[in-house]
């Protein structure tokens, strides 16, 4: 960390630049992301028409084998109907299309009772159609009605068991109604065909329908507009931009260095050899003790030896194990060793200029490491 302040106050103006710099880069970069356009894709659908279809069917009671008597119709929904009840089971198909402006359009329709050998996969070996009804309409309705026997839905399922068995597969039985249409409703013209399936399971004597919710279907037409909505991309902009946060924290905290680094420093307003004195005692601060009184070198009983180099004497200093004394009023360093006194007066004031100012002024205030 010593070693960075250091820098940071030989380069100081250059390191404040550089920093500054670079937060100005950073701001107008986050500033350019803030106003940057973003478009976001929104898919608006407006309803043109609906077509809805319904299966009706009723089970009148003709056979008094159960505990309806005869004469009961039975309504959709019962767990179970049994063809015994009765051999003809009355269904009604409707398909209708509806929009707010109204529909006008051509509808044709069909319904039949399907037989169909599905495999396990879904896909379909046979099937066997035996129509019920049909019917053509040009308006927005269109009815057919049909009779389903339920005698000859039994014994034709067996009979397609036997001649034409699906294997692995599954002969499955519905009341199919399939509509082809062509509408036009003030918003758009339309044609398209549309199947509904209502099942039916056989578990001989018992036949099992659907009831009414299972059987009555909804199905919305709608157009889709998809435009593109530009807005300012906001701080998600800023903060989505690593380099510009990169280079504003980086700038920020060579600022904040460059002011800690200028604050700390123990030469700030000294004079330019006190400075590079204290900067010195600073840096060698594990071997040199700073001494405010004056240190006579005579008392060391050594002969005196002049290095140019402070790195020199702290160098010596580790290695006869001693430490550097730094005379804070001559700003001179000693090292005194065993057999002579390495001395670095790199940094003093001549001394014929020293003894003029001290007549003049007095002695001077030695510098006071801070």
């Amino acid at each position: 960390m010593s070693a960075i302040l250091r820098l940071l106050r030989d380069h100081g103006p250059a390191a404040s630049a550089v920093a500054a710099a670079m937060l100005v880069v950073g701001v107008l970069l986050a500033q350019q992301s803030f106003q940057a356009e973003t478009s976001t894709r929104v898919v608006e659908e407006r309803e043109l028409w609906t077509e809805r279809a319904s299966f009706v069917y009723t089970v009148p009671v003709t056979r008094n084998d159960t505990l309806w008597p005869n004469g009961t119709v039975l309504p959709m929904g019962e767990p179970a109907y049994y063809r015994t009840v009765s051999s003809h089971v009355p269904v009604t198909f409707r398909w209708e299309a509806a929009a707010p402006s109204g529909v006008d359009g051509l509808a044709h329709a069909s319904l039949a009772l399907r037989f169909r050998a599905d495999a396990k996969d879904g896909r379909a070996y046979w099937d066997v159609v035996h129509p019920l009804d049909d019917a053509v309409s040009a308006g927005a309705r269109v009815d057919l009605a049909g009779v389903v026997d339920l005698d000859f839905l039994v014994s034709e399922l067996r009979s397609l068991a036997v001649t034409m068995p699906p294997g692995e597969g599954k002969i499955n039985v519905s009341i199919e109604a399939t509509v082809a249409y062509a509408v036009a409703t003030d918003a758009a013209h339309r044609s398209g065909k549309a199947v509904y399936r209502m099942p039916v399971t056989v578990q001989d004597p018992r036949i099992v329908l659907p009831n009414a919710a299972q059987a009555t279907w909804s199905k919305s037409h709608v157009e889709a507009t998809s435009f593109r909505l530009a807005k300012p991309a906001g701080w998600a902009g800023v903060f989505g931009n690593l380099p510009a946060l990169a280079l504003a924290v980086l700038g920020v905290a060579g600022l904040v260095a460059s002011v800690v680094a200028n604050e700390s420093d123990p030469a700030r307003g000294r004079t330019p050899r006190e400075a590079a004195f204290l900067r010195a005692c600073e840096e060698h601060a594990d071997w040199i003790t700073t001494s405010l009184a004056a240190i006579d070198p005579i008392r060391f009983g050594t002969p005196i030896v002049d290095v140019p180099e402070v790195e020199d004497v702290v160098r010596a200093a580790a290695d006869g194990r001693t430490r550097v004394l730094a005379d804070a009023r001559t700003l001179v360093f000693y090292a005194a060793l065993p057999n002579l006194t390495l001395r670095c007066s790199r940094f003093a004031e001549p001394a014929g200029r020293r003894e003029a100012r001290n007549g003049k002024n007095g002695p001077s205030d030695a510098p006071k490491p801070r």
